[in-house]
């Protein structure tokens, strides 16, 4: 789920400024309603991807649960390095 969020999200594909002139160019041509839900989408998939890590990991051990989400959040940015173009053409988002 985590990697969805990012595919949807484009994280692995554009630079920090690159997303903040997308976010002014959206606002310029009133389309910036579509980028708030595309961005609310990635945070819903990517809470539930946090909730299926707090289900997944046993009550004992979540002092470790910092360290498993970390894990789980860098593998779906590498996910979606390696498979978020495939995604995103799957999903059709630009």
């Amino acid at each position: 789920m985590a990697t969805v969020a990012f595919a949807v999200w484009n994280v692995t594909r554009r630079s920090p400024a690159d997303v903040v002139l997308a976010a002014v160019r959206a606002a310029e041509r009133g389309t910036i309603f579509e980028g708030a839900m595309r961005f609310l989408l990635g945070v819903a998939l990517l809470a539930a991807s946090i909730g299926a890590v707090i289900d997944a990991v046993p009550v004992r051990q979540l002092p470790s649960y910092g360290i498993v989400q970390v894990l789980a959040l860098v593998g779906a940015l590498l996910a979606d390095a390696l498979i978020g173009e495939d995604l995103r053409r799957l999903l059709r988002l630009p």
